[in-house]
């Protein structure tokens, strides 16, 4: 998960819990930390700075693992950036629920 970011590790499922008991009680986050210091910006979190954001499991989230990047020349024309959670049938259609993420050009 991204840096600063938050999972509630309590609704977990056990063999998770388990990871990252194994990982020293950590998730980690050097993967999107290499991401934003190359300089791209994470478009849900610039739009939504007090939205958990959570897309994983779909039928009760507890972290955010889904992104949408945008670099610095296309930050202007970035319109909205939202995680679908209705309708219902949404939560069917995979193991995440799905960003969206609108740009005007």
């Amino acid at each position: 998960i991204a840096p600063g970011e938050q999972a509630r590790t309590e609704i977990m499922p056990n063999w998770l819990k388990w990871m990252i008991y194994l990982q020293g009680n950590r998730v980690f986050n050097f993967s999107i930390q290499e991401i934003l210091s190359a300089g791209f910006i994470d478009c849900f979190r610039l739009c939504n700075p007090n939205d958990e954001g959570f897309t994983l499991p779909p039928n009760n989230p507890n972290a955010r693992l889904d992104y949408v990047f945008v670099s610095e020349k296309m930050k202007p024309y970035l319109k909205s950036s939202l995680v679908i959670r209705a309708p219902e049938e949404v939560k069917l259609a995979s193991d995440h629920l799905p960003v969206l993420t609108e740009f005007v050009i």
